[in-house]
């Protein structure tokens, strides 16, 4: 009857600021949406793609292109599970503010993001083989970071 923080009290002070950030972002990732390792990035869980690596789609539910490469996504998110790459995408209609400070305009849009540094895929290929190459041989340290103002944060 003392009280959680008489009981438990000991255990919360031993975690420093750094680890409540983890155990925070964990929740966010957790929480998150996945679908066979590809993670679905909203309004809500937007800042999870400011951390570690990342590849993602900027797509729309009614876009034929974007129709035409969901399987192949969701093969590379098979793919990266259990490796460093995290496989996200982004539903335009559903994830308005990331969508508008990157300035989307057209889709699909890729883009590999590597703690908060954004660049768009150019490459040409939109297969499975092709992302995966692009992701192993760091190929995305090629391409340009975008500007200021189309970074998130």
């Amino acid at each position: 009857s003392s009280g959680i923080n008489a009981e438990y009290g000991h255990y919360f002070k031993q975690i420093n600021l750094s680890q409540m950030s983890l155990i925070l972002l964990s929740s966010v990732v957790l929480l998150s949406t996945v679908n066979a390792g590809v993670i679905t990035i909203n309004d809500e869980n937007r800042e999870i793609v400011l951390h570690g690596e990342w590849f993602i789609k900027a797509y729309a539910p009614w876009c034929g292109a974007c129709k035409s490469i969901a399987k192949s996504w969701v093969e590379l998110g098979k793919w990266s599970e259990g490796r460093e790459y995290n496989i996200g995408e982004i539903d335009i209609t559903q994830g308005y503010s990331l969508s508008n400070e990157l300035l989307v305009s057209k889709i699909p849009t890729l883009y590999h993001v590597k703690n908060g540094e954004f660049r768009v895929y150019r490459a040409g290929s939109r297969d499975v083989d092709s992302w995966k190459r692009f992701l192993e041989n760091n190929e995305w340290e090629r391409i340009d970071p975008l500007s200021w103002y189309r970074k998130p944060g």
